[in-house]
């Protein structure tokens, strides 16, 4: 029995002492934790690794909008409005006016209205020669033919 007593005393004085040491231990890490609080630099701690980046990432694709726009219109006319019709095609409205002049000093003019593209001569129909600025011309909306000249003019509108 006194040796059980006497363990038992050994242990307990022994215990003492360790239990002393690790709340010492404890102490000084909060300590430590609460000096490297106190201060906050930018980085990883020194003799820490910072954390590891992984493989790198890949870009990530353009997502879809949840509306697709509409495809851009011709060019020269302005973006479209709901309602409204489309734009008009681009090379224009072709239409052919005859023009005659008949006899030697016979001016005649022929009526072709506004909004010409081009107007150009596209077929004689008379034994007198039809000459640019001689026997025909072109006004701002009208055909002048003279001197016997007859043919069939195109006109581009716009």
């Amino acid at each position: 029995m006194r040796k059980i007593i006497l363990v038992a005393l050994a242990v307990c004085g022994f215990m003492q002492p360790a239990y002393a040491e690790t709340e010492e231990a404890q102490y000084n890490e909060e300590l430590e934790f609460q000096s490297e609080l106190s201060y906050v630099r930018p980085g990883p701690r020194p003799g820490r690794p910072g954390p590891y980046p992984g493989p790198p990432r890949r870009p990530e694709p353009p997502r879809p909008s949840p509306r697709p726009r509409p495809p851009a219109p011709h060019p020269g006319y302005p973006q479209p409005h709901p309602g409204y019709p489309p734009p008009p095609p681009d090379y224009g409205r072709i239409e052919y006016y005859r023009c005659d002049s008949y006899g030697p000093n016979n001016y005649y003019q022929c009526y072709i209205g506004y909004g010409n593209r081009s107007v150009r001569l596209i077929q004689q129909h008379s034994w007198e020669s039809c000459v640019y600025g001689r026997s025909y011309g072109i006004m701002s909306d009208r055909i002048w033919v003279n001197h016997g000249c007859k043919a069939t003019f195109e006109i581009v509108r716009y």
